[in-house]
């Protein structure tokens, strides 16, 4: 099972999921909130992977089109806290060079607002 919730400053988003995302309900659950949140302000968000212990390529895909659709908005996405299977996974498809990955919270919000 797996669940998200949301951390706000007024500069930017943290959405914190936890768990297992494997497709399904709550992938799709955090990618309409994720894009919901993009057409609004602020729409510099961090996605906090801490509490995550498993993604599939669902969710991977998931990732790519709201960076996308981030993007589009006009705003910015980083990723922080993935463990080491998840960066293994970011390496081994390449989403590491499109996606930004980095190690801390602090990395993030520099990335995002800088």
């Amino acid at each position: 099972m797996a669940f998200f919730n949301i951390t706000e400053d007024k500069d930017y988003l943290i959405f914190n999921p936890a768990g297992d995302f494997i497709g399904g309900e709550e992938t799709e659950s955090l990618k309409e909130a994720l894009r919901d949140r993009a057409k609004k302000q602020p729409n510099k968000i961090i996605i906090n992977l801490t509490d995550v212990s498993y993604i599939d390529s669902a969710a991977l895909g998931m990732l790519l089109s709201v960076n996308a659709y981030i993007d589009r908005e006009g705003g910015k996405m980083a990723i922080y806290g993935a463990n080491d299977y998840t960066k293994n996974l970011f390496s081994v498809t390449r989403l590491n060079l499109v996606l930004k990955i980095v190690e801390s919270l602090d990395d993030a919000v520099k990335n995002i607002l800088g």
